[in-house]
């Protein structure tokens, strides 16, 4: 009797001295009240507590990341915006905290998956956060050698915000094709980086004067360089100095002289400028460098159709379009083509493809074909 009593009354003692558990809701209100008044590693802890009993709370997930990114602790911020991302049915501006974190901690193919998903979701957040995270997503791409479409963006960048150290940088990197974010590319190169997207950035704001300056002291001291003079080239297609973008574009080929885009662009120029033997022999060469890049094949069927060589040049436009079917341009030089070789039917089909396609160019939509981005970066740029 005496045991049983003993060990009643140790069960009732342990009973009391153990503390309550504090109430789900009570904890959410106590984190909640911490974060607001910056009481931050206590917030942290509250929060911890509150996941500890229900680790599906999405957006408790959250705002612990939310701290997190905010004291610069990447690691657990990501890990914190990974469980958000994991039990919310909309995860909303999580995938773009998701790949700033990876960004920062390097982790570049992850923080890429996550903020073209972000984007894809219709970029929710506030304009901040857009500003950072498409910003960011642009690195990336010129990162992993995406530089017509970065450039295009960054385009549009700089025409709404200005020619920033960073988009400068930027789009340096993305011209002077160096495949990798600001922080890890070579210190020799950072001035010839500078001045590359010093003039870029000056074309997209229209100040060609600026622009020029900036190019001529590139090319002073890294005319050797791969890229200079297809910038140059670039610049005076921009300007309408037909003749000086091909005698850029033809001093790019010395130095690169198996470099498709330059030997595509000099093809075009030429056949533009009357000059069929030469535009020929450019596009020829582009097609036997990439044959199954659709702009080398735009570029055959442009020379040909300028040498009236319609069966021809309406074979190498059905090639381009086979490889890039959703370039506006492509189905117009195609619709011409047939017109000459007297298919109407055909050439009315592929009008209406062209209308199509262009109203959703005109729409704002980045098509990843490199013609169309081309296109549409040079018209910006005017």
């Amino acid at each position: 009797m005496r045991i049983a009593m003993a060990v009643l009354s140790a069960s009732l003692f342990a009973a009391n001295a153990a503390p309550q558990a504090v109430p789900f809701q009570q904890l959410v209100k106590e984190a909640e009240a911490a974060r607001q008044e910056d009481r931050l590693p206590e917030a942290i802890q509250i929060y911890q507590k509150a996941l500890h009993q229900r680790p599906d709370w999405s957006q408790g997930w959250w705002w612990l990341g939310s701290i997190y990114y905010d004291q610069d602790l990447y690691a657990e911020a990501r890990d914190a915006f990974t469980q958000s991302v994991r039990h919310s049915e909309k995860p909303m501006p999580a995938y773009a905290f998701l790949g700033l974190c990876e960004y920062e901690l390097r982790d570049y193919a992850k923080a890429r998956v996550h903020l073209t998903k972000w984007l894809a979701d219709g970029a929710p957040g506030d304009a901040q956060l857009a500003d950072v995270a498409r910003f960011r997503r642009e690195e990336l791409l010129i990162q992993n050698g995406h530089f017509l479409e970065a450039l295009l963006l960054l385009n549009q960048d700089v025409q709404g915000h200005g020619p920033d150290p960073a988009r400068v940088e930027a789009m340096g990197l993305a011209w002077m094709q160096i495949k990798a974010v600001p922080e890890e590319y070579p210190a020799e190169k950072r001035e010839m980086v500078w001045l590359a997207g010093s003039a870029s950035a000056w074309m997209s704001a229209g100040k060609m004067d600026r622009c020029k300056e900036f190019l001529d002291r590139l090319a002073a001291h890294y005319g050797n360089q791969t890229n200079v003079h297809s910038l140059r080239g670039f610049a005076d297609e921009s300007l309408k100095d037909t003749s000086g973008a091909i005698s850029e574009y033809k001093k790019e080929l010395e130095i690169a002289p198996q470099t498709v885009e330059p030997t595509i662009q000099l093809a075009l120029l030429l056949a533009d400028n009357g000059q069929q033997e030469e535009a020929m022999a450019a596009a020829s060469r582009a097609v036997s460098l990439e044959p199954a890049n659709a702009q080398s094949q735009y570029a055959l069927g442009r020379a040909l159709f300028a040498g009236e060589k319609w069966a021809e040049s309406a074979a190498a436009f059905e090639k381009a379009m086979s490889l890039a079917p959703n370039a506006s341009k492509i189905r117009f030089q195609l619709a011409r083509a047939y017109r000459k070789l007297g298919r109407s039917a055909d050439a009315k089909l592929e009008d209406a493809a062209f209308e199509t396609l262009s109203k959703k160019e005109q729409g704002g939509n980045v098509s990843a074909n490199p013609a169309q981005l081309k296109q549409q970066l040079q018209e910006r740029a005017r």
